[in-house]
């Protein structure tokens, strides 16, 4: 599980997780790279064991990371990183951004790793259709919040959507959910960032035939529009 409330359930304390994460990730690179790999550590002990069959080339690791010092870390090591703020404001964004421009800095002038960020997107057609979205997203992150960091209650399996600190006005500025030309603009300022692929995430509890109606709208009126740009100096 992501969650503490979900790893709770297993018996395993969110705390011991990184550590578990860490060994795990050693051993899998290990046996990516060498033959006859023989381990002793605190979750994995084994002996003169191979994979096959063999990679034929490197295979490229991406590691999930929200902390800034983490995503610092992994871009040193010249992993590419998926990162997201979720609701968080626009600075959050730029902290996680800048860690990991420090980290590939850091792994020298050969590092190709990229960055990429996860954000809430939904493309709308007027100011009507945004309040109705930006009201969904706030109902889903009610639920998000209650699972992660929150107290992670649950109602037979179900999450219980419990009241936010952040008002829905600031919600609505942070994750983009906008009209065709914002969109365009939001977009090309991440990209300018240093930001190489944008996950998009757009599922907030409306009807799925909406949600493809709008992938076609993001992908055949924005997605073109977007300016490539190399990311400015900081």
């Amino acid at each position: 599980g992501a969650f503490g409330c979900e790893t709770a359930r297993l018996d395993i304390p969110i705390e011991k997780t990184k550590h578990k994460f860490e060994e795990s990730l050693a051993v899998l690179e290990a046996l990516l790279t060498q033959d006859n790999v023989s381990w002793k550590g605190d979750y994995y002990n084994f002996d003169d064991v191979t994979i096959m069959p063999r990679p034929q080339d490197p295979i490229p690791l991406m590691a999930a990371i929200m902390a800034p010092p983490g995503i610092e870390a992994a871009a040193r090591k010249g992993y590419h990183v998926q990162t997201t703020p979720l609701s968080g404001a626009h600075q959050q964004l730029m902290d996680q951004v800048n860690a990991f421009y420090r980290g590939k800095a850091a792994a020298g002038p050969g590092a190709s790793n990229q960055l990429s960020l996860q954000r809430g997107v939904y493309l709308v057609r007027n100011d009507a259709e945004r309040q109705r979205m930006v009201a969904l997203a706030y109902e889903y992150y009610k639920s998000f919040d209650n699972v992660f960091g929150g107290p992670g209650i649950l109602d037979k399996g179900m999450i219980r959507p419990l009241p936010r600190t952040q008002t829905i006005e600031e919600l609505g500025n942070n994750i983009l959910i906008c009209q065709k030309d914002e969109m365009i603009d939001r977009l090309s300022a991440y990209a300018e960032i240093g930001i190489d692929d944008v996950i998009v995430t757009s599922i907030f509890g409306q009807p799925q035939e909406d949600t493809i109606e709008m992938m076609s709208r993001l992908s055949s009126e924005v997605f073109p529009q977007v300016r490539p740009v190399k990311r400015k100096a900081a």
